[in-house]
């Protein structure tokens, strides 16, 4: 504003800087470092991203669960027989195949106690029925009859090839103790017993609304009586 003739001075008030004041050169220098900076930065991000990719880092994240991201899917789990984080499994049909299991074996179990196979169709299919059909048969040939005490330590149900036809299917690995006492069908009375450690796959396949076991391998190794 200017001021009356009356007045020194020609501009009421001062002027005020508005900044401290920069050289040009300052100010592009300063530009490229915060761009050097950057640069080095998305470097180092790129090389880590292509480590995770050449290493496989990035599939072990997608197996690996964290907020916001749960691994296996919720209803699956990871395939135990297998060990393929990617071979996943139904979670509530594993454990209805390992309860049908127990019920299975516990039929066959019967048949042996008793030399009657009638009910063995509910419990077993194809090779395994037959299988067992004239192991009892020999046991009825021979007058005996088989007391079978099993003790489960483990159980595990997964999927695995099943040997015998090269497919894919449901397999319960089980381990554990027995003790079979041979009876003898005309006096009751025992006639032998022995002991020993299992170690058995059992596979399955559905037939109407259950789990018959179809298939199996079982190695017995003796426990000393003394």
């Amino acid at each position: 504003m200017f001021t009356s003739a009356g007045e020194s001075g020609i501009v009421r008030g001062t002027i005020r800087p508005i900044g401290p004041q920069r050289r040009i050169g300052e100010i592009f220098l300063g530009s490229w470092g915060r761009t050097l900076a950057l640069s080095l930065l998305l470097l180092v991000l790129l090389a880590g991203v292509v480590w995770l990719a050449v290493s496989g880092r990035i599939a072990d994240l997608r197996h690996t669960s964290f907020p916001g991201h749960s691994y296996p899917p919720a209803g699956l789990r990871v395939n135990p027989l297998s060990g393929n984080p990617n071979d996943l499994i139904d979670a509530r049909e594993a454990d209805r195949v390992g309860s049908q299991v127990r019920r299975d074996i516990s039929v066959e179990s019967a048949a042996f106690a008793t030399g009657d196979t009638s009910q063995l169709p509910t419990s077993d299919t194809s090779r395994s029925l037959q299988q067992l059909r004239q192991l009892v048969a020999q046991n009825n040939s021979q007058g005996i009859v088989q007391r079978e005490d099993d003790r489960w330590d483990s159980i595990v149900v997964g999927k695995l090839p099943n040997p015998a036809t090269s497919t894919v299917g449901w397999c319960v690995q089980a381990r554990g103790q027995a003790t079979v006492t041979d009876i003898s069908k005309s006096t009751g009375q025992p006639t032998g017993m022995r002991r020993y450690r299992f170690d058995g796959k059992f596979w399955l396949v559905k037939v109407g609304a259950a789990y018959l076991i179809t298939d199996s391998e079982v190695a017995n190794q003796p426990i000393s009586n003394g």
